[in-house]
């Protein structure tokens, strides 16, 4: 289903006040002493990529330990530009990694994407994201060295915009080049949620 970015507040709204995205402030942030690290085993193998009508979604699959609980890798997609905001910053894009537990319970594994040096691994996407064969790619390459996160509970950032989704987001970006977000424009400019008011939800960063 396509979504009329222009008209966020005629979608359609399930519940709640903790919504997605929010601006993670660093002065709001607390340390989170007992977090987890990510623990990421992601498959090599793309089964489709293709353009969803709201931008660039790829299905793959592998698995993530978040919070020491075990959750489904279910696919990941992008947002042009970020939809979360750093310190009131904005990047050129965001990618998201949607998992899901055998309970039902969501999370979202999020990463900035800045202006810079091509990304290997996107650029691997583009290549081949139209043809009908299977192919692999490196999928935890698109994972910044320095896996520190913020950590909060919001909600889908698409209808119905359903709460109880775990957020990890990841506070270094990776790169991407102009003609790669140019590629990503060209399938959905602006395909960002609006900012969320944080409603006094605490903020967790894990180092």
């Amino acid at each position: 289903m396509k979504f009329d970015y222009s008209h966020q507040e005629n979608w359609y709204f399930e519940h709640g006040k903790h919504q997605s995205p929010i601006n993670i402030d660093d002065q709001v942030a607390t340390t989170w002493p007992r977090g987890s690290a990510l623990e990421v085993d992601y498959q090599n193998e793309v089964s489709l990529a293709h353009d969803s009508g709201n931008g660039l979604e790829v299905f793959v699959t592998g698995t993530a330990i978040l919070n020491y609980r075990k959750f489904n890798l279910v696919q990941f997609h992008t947002h042009t530009p970020s939809e979360h905001q750093l310190n009131q910053h904005s990047f050129a894009a965001e990618i998201h990694f949607v998992h899901q537990a055998l309970n039902g319970a969501k999370a979202v594994i999020a990463v900035f994407f800045e202006i810079g040096p091509a990304n290997p691994i996107l650029a691997s996407v583009i290549e081949n994201w139209t043809k009908p064969n299977d192919f692999t790619i490196k999928l935890t390459d698109f994972i910044p060295a320095n896996p520190a996160y913020y950590h909060y509970l919001g909600s889908l950032t698409t209808p119905p915009l359903t709460e109880d989704v775990e957020w990890y987001v990841i506070k270094d970006p990776v790169t991407l080049s102009q003609e790669q977000l140019a590629f990503l424009e060209g399938l959905a400019a602006k395909n960002n949620r609006d900012l969320q008011p944080l409603n006094d939800r605490p903020i967790l960063y894990h180092e």
